[in-house]
């Protein structure tokens, strides 16, 4: 799903005070986020300065850092995993780029690494996840509550709510009169805007979508910004 990366473009585009460039993985869902993000850059009438990657085993990010801060890139889009962060962010103080504003996909969200990290390095980041799980637009609070109700435990991974999910999509689908698999996969693929516990749920083409949501990072806590986008 890459309506998030193409969520910080648009954001991009409306706020960047100066070039905007892209910083990703090669290959992977990093490289498919950062072709969205500069299409819809480009969509939006904007242009992305400069783009570099980097391979799966890079630890020192040196060159890439130091040809986007000679590019003068002021706001920097890097879609990396939550195995990548620790090891990237805090060098781009060090190599020219601490002031830049840094996009984000949801691995900057996790609440591991905001737990484990030094606040400085993901102040201020601005990110889009489908899932804020104090926010009333999604169900995770509905979930948590039934969960440690029934199990008298705390809910405490991620596990359950894609649990809880799967089985609201086949519910949903047979409240719109499904009777039989074949009719509940014909709904379930026809399915929108269903309030989930890890976000709200559509299917489109045939793979499952959960809206974004734009979010600062403040203090190691996740503020909302927009959304989410339906």
């Amino acid at each position: 799903d890459t309506r998030g990366a193409e969520m910080l473009a648009q954001w991009a585009v409306r706020n960047a005070a100066g070039p905007i460039g892209i910083l990703h993985p090669i290959g992977g869902d990093g490289g498919g986020q950062a072709r969205a993000f500069a299409d819809a850059v480009q969509r939006a009438g904007g242009t992305v300065a400069l783009r570099m990657s980097y391979g799966e085993t890079t630890t020192t990010f040196q060159q890439q850092m130091e040809r986007l801060s000679a590019a003068g890139i002021r706001t920097l889009f890097i879609p990396a995993t939550e195995r990548e962060i620790p090891q990237l962010a805090p060098q781009l103080a060090y190599y020219g780029l601490g002031d830049v504003q840094v996009l984000g996909g949801e691995a900057w969200t996790g609440e591991t690494l905001l737990k484990t990290l030094p606040t400085r390095v993901t102040e201020g980041v601005i990110a889009a996840t489908p899932l804020i799980r104090t926010d009333p637009a999604v169900a995770w609070e509905d979930l948590v509550a039934s969960y440690e109700a029934r199990y008298r435990r705390s809910l405490n991974h991620p596990f359950p709510g894609l649990g809880y999910d799967a089985a609201l999509l086949v519910l949903a689908a047979v409240d719109q009169g499904a009777d039989n698999a074949r009719e509940v996969a014909g709904e379930i693929a026809d399915l929108e805007g269903v309030r989930g516990a890890t976000g709200i749920i559509s299917v489109r083409g045939g793979a499952v979508e959960r809206a974004p949501f734009l979010v600062r990072i403040e203090g190691g806590r996740l503020v909302k910004l927009e959304g989410p986008t339906r």
